[in-house]
């Protein structure tokens, strides 16, 4: 037995370099795509932050918010999931209801529009285009009156809560 398997591919273990410069460069493409995945995770929480402090509500409320303001129509199963995933503590899907009232008082109590939040029936919850607006106008007025400091890169810092 030899050490070589053939010619053309070298002794056994040894990684000829070709391979070894395309798994450099998929090593440096990693990291690139990890450092913005951390300043997109830290700009996620800086908005759910926003949201909490322009709209006056909770860390949960927040994310519900959030979701309707990157989509159109938003599921009640699908804001479940997210909030609760598969937590054997979690409570009936209904909950969903009561955070969209509470959602809508924070907004109207915070100068938005009434019909901020509508309900497509059969589909889910959604911002109007009042909602939508005001929402916006008030988290770039948020974002404009608040200093530059970015947020914790950690999943936990979307609670605002500091340990």
């Amino acid at each position: 037995m030899t050490a070589l398997r053939t010619e053309d591919e070298g002794p056994r273990g040894f990684v000829p370099r070709s391979e070894l410069y395309r798994a450099l460069a998929k090593i440096d493409e990693l990291e690139f795509e990890i450092e913005s995945l951390k300043a997109k995770i830290g700009l996620v929480a800086r908005t759910f932050v926003q949201i909490q402090a322009g709209v006056g509500c909770t860390p949960a409320e927040a994310k519900i918010l959030s979701f309707l303001r990157n989509d159109r129509v938003v599921a009640r199963a699908y804001i479940f999931d997210c909030l609760y995933g598969d937590d054997p503590g979690q409570p009936e899907i209904k909950i969903i209801d009561v955070y969209i009232c509470k959602i809508r008082k924070a907004i109207r109590k915070a100068g938005g529009p009434a019909d901020a939040i509508v309900t497509i029936w059969g589909q889910g919850h959604g911002l109007s285009q009042n909602g939508r607006q005001w929402l916006e106008e008030r988290l770039a007025s948020l974002s404009s009156a608040e200093p530059k400091t970015p947020v914790s890169g950690h999943p936990d810092a979307i609670t605002g809560v500091s340990k």
